[in-house]
């Protein structure tokens, strides 16, 4: 269905998923992301629901741990949010168990300030004259929440037990029952939205080279920030929704482009033997097949390994291929400059005075004993974390060290976009680790990594800057953190982290 159809969302309710299914079995390579709450106790039930990798959107956490509803919060073209719920009702449900999902379905309900769309089965017939008993609040509910039911043709045998509400009709288009699956005894049912998102060709990637920067950063400045932050104030959903609306300011402002084919440097064996191994993978949960995979990765890795040193061994015979291999493999060394500048602007030259100023510099970092020990307070120490705080035009300076790199992190969105837009991302990014340091979560982005350059010591050159290049490590996210001025604190500076 996924192939030949290519639909945008799939919601299947009665997923019969354990945790012994991992999701890339369900998926593949197709571009579809799983997104699954399996029934933890008992054989059967389980909600999935398999979505384009593109969308953005986020998972929405519930209380109801016995219930089985899933429920994310899509972002559309218009910068808004549909919820979308996927119920699973057994039949053997008691009054009591459909009241919890009442109550379940009610806080979803309550905590959505934009349309929602419930979908699933119910397994209660709407089209029915009578109601059983157990199932007199699940109805009651529907009736006094203002959703709409948009389907009301049976969807097994004579009733129409599958439910699709919304709470505004009008963004739902062509609801309709369709034949079933195979393995199926209930019909399924299709629907459109207006504001989904189309997926992109396949076979085109961003082009952050050519983005539009400036319109990307009025549309971030624009942006209802506070609106968005307000639904769950709390520093995971606030990033994960941030990164949701960064992910759709790239839609919106950075074009696509076809790159060139990559043409594979193996030989047509080795080609051969990853192609055999993909295959394998896609079936390794049979336990026929787990020892035929790893059989088929010890061959690759010596294939490949065999190959490399065959290449290796091709370059040796030519002497300028020699000395251009050991080049590529060896890196420089570091040496000591002839010359340093001091911080009143003086040069020092000579290795000993360079030493001095070296060993001074390092020295200023550090107290002298003494020999008097610290007085401790009697008082307990309030939790640094909670007296930490960022100013927005510190976390603009972090953000224009970023390298303008275009390769993506872990959240898919690459340095260039931080730094180009850092004016208008400043803020949102400064309150949301406000509150990360207030409720004692650092929020931590792999992004935040600033890398410098090393200098040319050849010529003469500062004191930090050979400082910083015979100390090439990469340094985290910097800001000056002021904490809440104390007694302590009168008698210093401020504290910087």
């Amino acid at each position: 269905m996924l192939k030949i159809d290519k639909p945008d969302i799939v919601f299947i309710s009665e997923s019969w998923l354990t945790s012994r299914i991992p999701s890339s079995l369900l998926i593949g390579d197709l571009p579809y992301l799983a997104v699954r709450r399996d029934r933890a106790k008992g054989r059967g039930g389980g909600t999935l629901i398999i979505i384009r990798d593109h969308f953005h959107f986020s998972i929405v956490q519930s209380i109801h741990d016995t219930i089985e509803c899933l429920s994310i919060d899509l972002l559309t073209s218009s910068s808004t949010f549909i919820r979308l719920c996927l119920v699973y009702r057994p039949p053997s449900y008691s009054t009591s168990q459909t009241e919890t999902l009442v109550e379940c379905l009610s806080d979803l309900l309550s905590t959505s300030s934009y349309p929602i769309i419930f979908v699933g089965d119910f397994n209660s017939d709407i089209i029915s004259s009578t109601i059983p008993p157990s199932e007199i609040s699940l109805h009651s509910f529907v009736s006094t929440s203002d959703l709409t039911h948009l389907i009301r043709n049976p969807t097994r045998n004579t009733r129409c037990i599958d439910w699709l509400l919304a709470s505004d009709s009008s963004i739902v288009h062509n609801p309709s029952v369709i034949p079933s699956f195979p393995s199926s005894d209930h019909f399924g049912i299709s629907f459109s939205l207006d504001s989904t998102c189309l997926p992109p060709s396949q076979s085109l990637i961003r082009d952050f080279a050519r983005a539009n920067y400036d319109a990307m950063s009025t549309f971030l400045e624009h942006f209802d920030w506070f609106t968005l932050f307000s639904h769950d104030p709390h520093p995971e959903p606030m990033y994960c929704n941030f990164v949701s609306v960064i992910q759709h300011a790239i839609d919106l402002f950075v074009p696509y482009h076809r790159p060139k084919p990559i043409v594979s440097s193996y030989p047509s064996h080795i080609q051969n033997l990853i192609r055999h191994r993909n295959i394998l993978f896609s079936k390794i949960h049979l336990p026929s097949v787990r020892p035929q995979y790893e059989k088929c990765s010890r061959d690759l890795l010596f294939q490949i390994k065999k190959w490399n040193q065959f290449c290796e061994h091709k370059k040796l015979k030519n002497s300028k291929d020699l000395y251009r291999h050991i080049r590529s493999l060896t890196s420089p060394k570091v040496s000591i400059p002839k010359e340093l500048i001091d911080s009143s602007g003086t040069t020092v030259s000579g290795v000993l005075n360079i030493a001095n100023l070296i060993a001074s510099r390092f020295a200023s970092h550090f107290t002298l004993d003494d020999g008097f020990l610290p007085t401790i307070p009697s008082h307990p120490l309030t939790p640094f974390l909670c007296n930490v705080s960022f100013l927005p035009h510190e976390v603009h300076k972090a953000l224009k060290q970023l390298s303008p790199s275009c390769s993506k992190g872990h959240d898919n969105i690459p340095q260039i976009v931080f730094r180009k837009c850092a004016q208008a991302i400043s803020l949102p990014l400064c309150d949301i680790y406000n509150i990360s340091m207030q409720s004692d979560v650092a929020q931590i982005t792999s992004e935040f990594t600033l890398n410098t350059q090393n200098p040319h010591l050849d010529t003469t050159v500062s004191l930090e800057e050979y400082l910083e290049f015979i100390m090439p490590y990469p340094h985290t996210f910097t800001c000056h953190l002021i904490r809440e001025t104390t007694e302590e604190d009168k008698k210093g500076e401020h504290t910087e982290l």
